[in-house]
């Protein structure tokens, strides 16, 4: 079992999740949620969240089995991307996020089973999960983020969020001949704070992938999220 940001996270072998209930929660917003994070399967996989609602009730969700909206969303990064907005910009996060984890657990009828798989928060972490374990010369997911965090250097830099120096270290960081720093992280991100205070912005169709809804983030700070490391199973 493996423990990040107080969430007990933990790989069954058949699918079904394993030490359930978990010894800890993390709480957030008045809710409260405990996480079962199954092995994946050939083409498949699960994400459940178990929330305490305050008044005795429990709501199991999983990534994205209901058609409604819940109180979750997700958001699919590199090891690195968190790194860096922690050591260069204050622990502040421009994250694009989705209220569904796993697109194809979504009925067909719901908009969110029409999120693309580029910004399927379920496809980017099996994908670079599979990048980094094979190490992967050609993956365009590796190469997309070192190409956009090379922009975004000197982007900060213009804009006076980061000085010179600070720009070449994440260049150089970026540019590193190393897989692991690429390994993905998953951020489970209460959406009712963000939402009452006009920060849950949500992204023009022109924008989109496809026709399914995605979010913005653009000042996530460290504190309003739980980071959940990723491994391949």
């Amino acid at each position: 079992m493996r423990q990040l940001a107080g969430v007990d996270v933990a790989h069954g072998y058949d699918g079904r999740p394993t030490n359930v209930p978990r010894k800890r929660a993390c709480s957030r917003a008045g809710i409260t949620w405990r996480l079962a994070h199954y092995r994946w399967l050939p083409y498949r996989g699960s994400l459940r969240l178990y929330f305490s609602l305050g008044d005795g009730r429990t709501v199991a969700k999983s990534g994205g089995m209901f058609s409604m909206a819940g109180p979750i969303l997700y958001s699919a990064n590199p090891f690195m991307a968190y790194e860096i907005c922690c050591r260069y910009l204050n622990g502040k996060h421009h994250v694009w996020r989705s209220e569904v984890f796993d697109p194809t657990t979504q009925a067909s009828i719901s908009s969110g089973s029409m999120i693309g798989p580029t910004s399927s928060p379920a496809a980017i972490v099996k994908a670079l999960a599979a990048d980094t374990k094979f190490q992967d010369r050609h993956s365009h997911h590796i190469q997309r983020y070192k190409k956009i965090f090379r922009r975004l250097a000197a982007t900060w830099m213009g804009a006076g969020l980061i000085n010179a120096r600070q720009a070449q270290e994440i260049r150089e960081l970026v540019g590193q001949n190393s897989y692991l720093i690429w390994r993905p992280m998953l951020y489970i991100i209460p959406r009712e704070p963000l939402q009452s205070a006009g920060r849950l912005i949500a992204v023009p169709v022109k924008d989109r992938a496809t026709h399914g809804p995605e979010y913005q983030i653009r000042d996530l700070d460290t504190v309003e999220f739980d980071a959940l490391e990723w491994s391949h199973v």
